[in-house]
């Protein structure tokens, strides 16, 4: 056999063609693992972990964030609805002990605002979550970019379909017209190679669900005992979204678009003006390694814009 694959028959350098293919993808993704591994932060994800809003982050983003912490401070009774059902900040709120996020949030409704206007500020959501979103990253738990696995997958990318693109044209030069299943090769490995990224990476999904097996007493509890303790509350809505909630026990979830209770304790969540999923407002979706979205916010209850 000649030493130039580029000579090999048709199917014999398909067939080597196949099983490069099948190592470089395999090796990519141990690599891809490992160096997820290594940049992991383990202090950083232990401070993260015991933040509820990193964990609403996590779950759902930043427009889940503000969602939490809008239905925090309702709940609490810092935001009042006027008569028009625009949300304004109470006067002379004790903001003490007040997480920053919910700083923030009540900062923005100094004057009045309906629910949906706030809620549809994406831009300004990303800007106040911005420590949120960097320090999941670098604890490993969020996917961010990394200019290192781009150049790496775009490098094997030109080789592995340079290398096809080259042996098909060979091949056409000398007149041989079957090149189809070569060139299905190349774009398979094109497919099968490419980092999949969801939101979440393995440790960030293993670490929410580790998140809601403890929280799962807590939210099938009642919720007057809930009630005494208000970090009980911000917990379940955090982990499990709002739709972990019921509007009967939790009347400031109307203004957020909810509507009606849970399905279950272990369920999809509550039905709103939207759905359970991330919708509506820009709120972020949830990984599929989630068993609760980000919850739409549906009519948002709060009227029509300002």
């Amino acid at each position: 056999m000649p030493a130039n694959p580029l000579l090999w028959p048709g199917p014999t350098f398909l067939a080597a063609y196949l099983m490069l293919a099948v190592l470089v993808v395999l090796g990519f993704r141990v690599w891809l693992k490992e160096r997820m591994a290594r940049r992991a932060d383990p202090a950083l994800e232990a401070t993260l972990l015991s933040d509820p809003y990193a964990l609403a982050y996590l779950r759902g983003g930043a427009q889940e964030v503000v969602r939490v912490a809008a239905f925090m401070l309702l709940d609490r009774e810092l935001l009042k609805v006027d008569a028009q059902r625009k949300v304004v900040a109470a006067p002379f709120a004790d903001t003490s002990g007040l997480r920053e996020i919910e700083r923030q949030v009540l900062a923005r409704f100094q004057t009045p605002t309906s629910m949906f206007t706030f809620l549809a500020q994406q831009a300004w959501a990303e800007d106040v979550c911005k420590d949120y979103r960097e320090g999941l990253v670098r604890s490993g738990m969020l996917n961010g970019p990394d200019p290192t696995v781009s150049a790496v997958y775009w490098g094997l990318v030109v080789a592995m379909v340079g290398l096809a693109i080259v042996k098909v044209a060979h091949a056409l030069a000398e007149g041989r017209s079957n090149v189809l299943f070569l060139s299905g090769a190349a774009i398979l490995f094109w497919v099968f190679l490419r980092p999949w990224r969801r939101r979440m990476t393995p440790r960030g999904t293993q670490a929410l669900q580790e998140q809601q097996v403890l929280m799962a007493g807590l939210r099938r509890g009642s919720p007057k005992r809930m009630r005494r303790n208000k970090d009980d509350v911000v917990w379940v809505a955090s982990v499990f979204g709002l739709a972990g909630l019921t509007v009967a026990a939790f009347p400031a979830l109307a203004y957020l678009g909810y509507t009606s209770a849970p399905a279950g304790a272990g369920g999809a969540g509550a039905s709103s003006g939207g759905s359970s999923s991330s919708t509506g407002c820009g709120g972020g979706s949830a990984d599929s390694g989630s068993s609760s979205g980000g919850s739409g916010c549906g009519g948002c209850g709060g009227g029509g814009g300002d």
